[in-house]
């Protein structure tokens, strides 16, 4: 069982923007759609992109490192639109 007390707030973690070249700006979700990295922190990243994100999924995204392709396997926490076209 989990206490508030042991729950860490992920929000409150530092969060820094990339650079637009910098190789964390971009990850490519396992489907193939793109995705531009707003903000990054240890404890998640913040992404913009076109693709349908549900709360609560799990999906596989891919970064780019300077040394190659790392898969990260990741939840969906919050999601919501900003726009349609």
């Amino acid at each position: 069982m989990i206490r508030n007390a042991d729950v860490v707030e992920r929000r409150r973690m530092p969060r820094r923007a990339p650079d637009p070249g910098e190789v964390l700006s971009r990850v490519r979700l396992r489907g193939g759609r793109e995705w531009t990295v707003v903000d990054i922190s240890a404890g998640g990243a913040l992404l913009d992109g076109e693709s349908r994100l549900l709360p609560g999924t799990h999906v596989d995204v891919h970064v780019t490192t300077r040394d190659g392709r790392v898969l990260v396997r990741a939840r969906v926490m919050r999601a919501r639109v900003v726009r349609l076209r």
